[in-house]
């Protein structure tokens, strides 16, 4: 609203990268001052909710330790730890490491994410970062639904920011998403033994 005052605070600077992996990643590289304005110094429309809303509530009885032993079973490491940009986990595949950040996550998100980070392990490694995240979360739901657990109110959003609302671009990908989800399926199916 006109009149109002900024509010300073100390933001956080990043800097992009390209990591071993090849993907683009940001780190932080100091801070600085930002000017910003409380919700209740504006008018207008209320704001949206972000489309990938956070699952609440329990998981499936055995579906993280299924998930897990995938993981034991592809040699990957899985820790908790702080989340760096905000994100609920990430893969590194030449660590061989699934992170889990840290936080009050319900163990339904946990599962999902999860989900997720081992769709990364499986994916080819010869596609674009949006691409790469279209596959991995439009498999985490196949996956997650396999295992009991629906996550559209989380997958349906991530994956149309990520496609940029472009549904043509999600059925391109879908012998990649089809191929991905039964090789992990397969995975769970034989106890992570694939």
């Amino acid at each position: 609203r006109k009149g109002e005052h900024g509010i300073t605070i100390i933001a956080p600077r990043r800097v992009r990268y390209t990591d071993d992996d090849g993907e683009t990643q940001s780190r932080l590289a100091g801070f600085g001052t930002a000017t910003v304005f409380d919700l209740s110094q504006t008018d207008g429309e209320p704001l949206p909710p972000h489309p990938a809303q956070n699952l609440a509530g329990m998981a499936p009885a055995n579906a993280y330790d299924r998930l897990a032993t995938v993981a034991a079973g592809e040699s990957l490491t899985i820790t908790i730890e702080p989340a760096i940009g905000g994100e609920s986990g990430y893969y590194k595949r030449a660590a061989k490491q699934i992170n889990l950040s840290a936080g009050d996550y319900s163990p339904a998100d946990r599962v999902s994410t999860l989900t997720h980070e081992l769709a990364h392990h499986f994916t080819a490694t010869d596609c674009t970062r949006p691409d790469g995240e279209i596959i991995a979360e439009s498999v985490a739901y196949i996956v997650a639904d396999a295992l009991g657990l629906d996550s559209g109110r989380y997958s349906f959003g991530y994956v149309a920011t990520w496609a940029s609302g472009d549904l043509s671009k999600i059925r391109t990908l879908g012998s990649s998403i089809q191929k991905t989800a039964n090789t992990l399926l397969t995975a769970l199916e034989n106890g992570g033994a694939e």
